[in-house]
């Protein structure tokens, strides 16, 4: 087991802290800065069943990521608590090529970076906590997901935004407005307690937009979905990437609205009457 405390690492050519080809570490970060690395703050890598703790840590001007964790097939358990990652050259929190990972990450602070506060890519099996986590000054998204799936993302109350591109997502309640864009698959999106702007993209999806007053958008192809909780007068359907201009271009049966494009898309109310909607519930063409 390795333990830091009360320790400075600086100005160092490569990475500030090294760990590759590990089976069943323990690394323990209590009271550590890390500061004006050329290469990553802390780099995990080929191992496997890997715990880290990293509480009081400061990672300052990485000259490339915060914190990577790359090629992790097994258990990989991260909990950060009371930690600041600024002015990396590209992302604070870098994840690919993994399986099987654990983040717990509460009162930190991300900001400052070339590119995005998280990136996850190339992934599977991924359940990520952020609870009082804010990040600022990025120059690109805050968080960006690509080509995985199995992620369970939990924003519990802090200010990450702009989650885009993800198949098979599981996004749990936030206090921060949130625009979330589904893609080819099956995905399960939910809102947060303010007004967000949900896409669920391709294929059937199940969308949840929770408090606040949300714009639900349909996409050509998108098949069949599922809102769990639309508001009449408060959430809104965007239809207009359809090119549908009035109501007679749907038909209301029931609990569903189908869009008579000859695609098949439809939209499915767990409990509302669809025939009680009306003009000022559309955002049309």
């Amino acid at each position: 087991m390795l333990i830091l405390v009360d320790s400075d690492i600086f100005n160092s050519a490569a990475d500030g802290i090294n760990i590759q080809n590990a089976y069943r570490p323990e690394v323990s970060l209590d009271s550590v800065t890390i500061s004006n690395v050329g290469d990553d703050g802390i780099d995990v890598s080929h191992g496997s069943n890997i715990s880290i703790s990293a509480t009081d840590v400061t990672i300052t001007a990485a000259g490339d990521n915060g914190v990577e964790v790359s090629q992790i097939y097994g258990l990989f358990d991260l909990t950060v608590s009371d930690t600041e990652v600024t002015e990396s050259g590209n992302d604070g929190l870098n994840i690919q090529d993994v399986s099987g990972v654990v983040a717990n990450i509460t009162d930190s602070a991300v900001s400052g970076h070339g590119d995005r506060a998280i990136e996850l890519d190339r992934f599977s099996n991924v359940d990520i906590t952020l609870d009082e986590v804010t990040t600022a000054t990025l120059d690109e998204d805050s968080v960006e997901v690509s080509n995985g799936s199995g992620l369970v993302l939990d924003l519990g109350i802090g200010t990450i935004s702009g989650i885009a591109d993800h198949e098979g997502v599981t996004l749990s309640p936030s206090d921060t407005a949130l625009v979330i864009n589904g893609t080819d698959g099956m995905n399960v999106l939910t809102g947060s307690n303010i007004d967000d702007v949900i896409t669920g993209g391709l294929s059937n999806d199940v969308i949840t937009g929770n408090e606040g007053r949300d714009i639900f958008v349909f996409e050509p192809n998108g098949g069949s979905d599922v809102v769990t909780d639309f508001t009449p007068g408060v959430d809104r359907l965007d239809v207009s990437a359809l090119g549908i201009t009035d109501l007679s271009a749907m038909t209301f049966i029931a609990n569903v609205v189908f869009f008579n494009t000859g695609n098949g898309e439809q939209v499915v109310f767990n409990t509302l009457d669809a025939t009680t909607l009306s003009s000022a519930d559309f955002i049309l063409a």
